[in-house]
């Protein structure tokens, strides 16, 4: 894991502070959900290793640096303004894998369109993995290049949240490190002499490990995305990134497909 190398600045303005305490192991990721993007942070000491989820400005990953390290702590300030202050322990067996902070659990809100709390975050995390195991074999779109393949195999949709199944498949040795993958909606024409607008969709989970695809190995992660559809003159790019590489994929997906998305429904708890 990579730390995070932003030191925090304008802890004098933030608007709030949240106290907590969480435990961390070695083996197993702890994350940290918060209600909007993450800005800047800063650990108490290096026994803590801390990253931003890709895919998720809101959520970040703590795991343990040594075994039986001294309490420390972490600081985190979020877009808004608000800083976040915990208390970080080593435990063999943490109890709880996922954290919520303070603000949250008042708002539970992550986007306006989507509510995202730490019981139906296992209701996402659910409905994920059966649109993993009904995988029909079709694709909406897909594109190869280089011995790599980027498939979108479905589009669902439950209440006000969208899932997008991507796969993507690895055909060469090499091992194809990501190091983006985003939603983004484009012309599908730039016109000389007009701006073209963009505009990128940021999911509120996603399931799988988007950090890399083996050689010779296949890949599915599912995004969850707040609901919307997109102008016929529009289309959704979803564009794949190699990190220190040129193996770059895209996928175009008109706004008629997005509109047959099927309707899955959430499993009982």
């Amino acid at each position: 894991m990579v730390s995070l190398c932003s030191v925090l600045a304008g802890a004098s303005h933030a608007q709030s502070i949240a106290y907590s305490s969480i435990d961390v192991t070695m083996r197993k990721t702890t994350s940290i959900v918060f209600p909007v993007g993450i800005k800047s942070g800063d650990r108490g000491s290096n026994d803590i290793l801390v990253q931003k989820a890709k895919g998720a400005r809101n959520v970040l990953k703590v795991k343990a640096g040594r075994k039986n390290f001294q309490e420390t702590n972490l600081t985190v300030i979020t877009d808004d303004g608000s800083l976040h202050h915990y208390l970080v322990r080593f435990s063999d067996q943490p109890r709880k894998y996922v954290f919520f902070s303070d603000s949250l659990e008042q708002r539970a809100v992550v986007h306006p369109l989507v509510h995202l709390t730490e019981a139906n975050l296992h209701v996402v995390e659910e409905i994920s993995k059966s649109i993993v195991a009904s995988n029909n074999g079709r694709n909406v779109t897909s594109t190869r290049k280089n011995q790599m393949r980027l498939a979108l195999k479905g589009i669902y949709i439950e209440g006000q949240t969208m899932f997008y199944h991507l796969q993507i498949v690895n055909k060469s040795n090499i091992p194809y490190d990501i190091d983006l993958l985003q939603f983004i909606i484009k012309d599908k024409q730039n016109v000389k002499r007009m701006a073209s607008q963009e505009a990128i969709e940021r999911p509120v989970f996603v399931y799988g490990d988007p950090a890399v695809v083996a050689g010779k190995a296949t890949l599915d992660l599912v995004y969850a995305l707040p609901k919307f559809t997109i102008p016929d003159a529009k289309d959704l790019v979803i564009q794949l990134m190699e990190s220190r590489g040129g193996r770059h994929l895209e996928v175009r997906v008109k706004n008629k497909s997005i509109i047959r998305a099927k309707v899955i429904e959430a499993p009982t708890l």
